[in-house]
């Protein structure tokens, strides 16, 4: 009797010795995701994005008014590119600049949807100097173009920043089912992967994020609250985040439509709090 109750006591030890110290929940896990954001000073990397362009058509068109604006300013005609909207794999390649109090900058590298107008072209929105106010500077143009943030649509540039991926991942989890799925390696390093599932899209309603949290600027805000409105109509089945391990940055976005993959955002070539005003220039 006594040395079967000494076996148990052992196997019981070893278990527990076997046992991770502390399991960290999804909500944790985006907690600190949240909080090391909010705690960058400045960062840098490539966003590259690709997927089925289902709703090529109607984000086309709302380009068009963008490119359109962008070639009268610059005094040349602009060819669009033809969608079908059929479910085909287009992708898309940005470099993304930001710095604090607010100031974001985007060079677009590959936009299948887009003319060649803007390829190579760098986005600039700088709160702090002028909050009504974006630029664009082409190849074409010798100097940037001046744009309205309330009149000339910027085609998402102005909520393009890495805090989006935190926004839309507070909005999914206020209204969806969250798991976290454990460590996996993504882009080669170990992450947290959280999945997300929505039982009833009829119930999602879109959070009002925390501008003041996020310093987002008041001429924007408007911008984001369209974005978190937009996944009602893609009806998303399921949402993974890789977020890394060490560091609880997000650097990879699955999105899945009736179990069947749809779209990917990875985020790659980081660099933490070391820009200076200079790497914002537009030549």
């Amino acid at each position: 009797m006594r040395s079967a109750l000494v076996y148990l006591l052992a196997v019981a030890a070893l278990a527990w010795s076997a046992a991770p110290a502390s399991a960290i929940t999804a909500d944790e896990v985006i907690n600190k995701a949240v909080d090391a954001y909010l705690n960058l000073q400045s960062y840098s990397y490539t966003n590259n994005k690709e997927g089925l362009d289902t709703f090529a058509k109607k984000q086309a068109s709302k380009m068009q008014e963008t490119n359109k604006g962008l070639a009268d300013s610059a005094g040349v005609k602009v060819e669009e590119k033809k969608t079908t909207g059929a479910d085909k794999m287009t992708y898309a390649m940005y470099n993304i600049k930001f710095a604090k109090p607010y100031i974001l900058q985007m060079q677009i590298l590959r936009l299948d949807l887009a003319p060649d107008l803007v390829l190579k072209g760098k986005f600039t929105y700088n709160a702090a100097k002028d909050p009504k106010t974006w630029w664009a500077k082409l190849e074409v143009t010798p100097t940037p173009l001046k744009r309205s943030v309330k009149k000339d649509d910027a085609s998402g540039f102005l909520t393009m920043g890495w805090d989006s991926f935190l926004l839309d991942l507070q909005n999914f989890a206020a209204n969806g089912k969250v798991k976290y799925a454990g460590i996996a390696k993504a882009l080669g390093v170990d992450c947290h992967v959280l999945e997300i599932t929505f039982p009833d899209w009829n119930k999602f309603k879109p959070i009002t994020p925390d501008f003041a949290k996020f310093k987002i600027p008041a001429d924007i805000q408007h911008l984001v609250k369209e974005n978190m409105a937009d996944p009602i109509e893609k009806k998303y089945s399921s949402v993974k985040y890789w977020i890394t391990a060490k560091d609880f940055h997000v650097i990879q976005v699955e999105k899945y439509r009736n179990g069947k993959f749809y779209w990917r955002d990875t985020i790659t070539k980081i660099k933490i709090n070391s820009l200076t005003k200079d790497d914002f220039s537009a030549k």
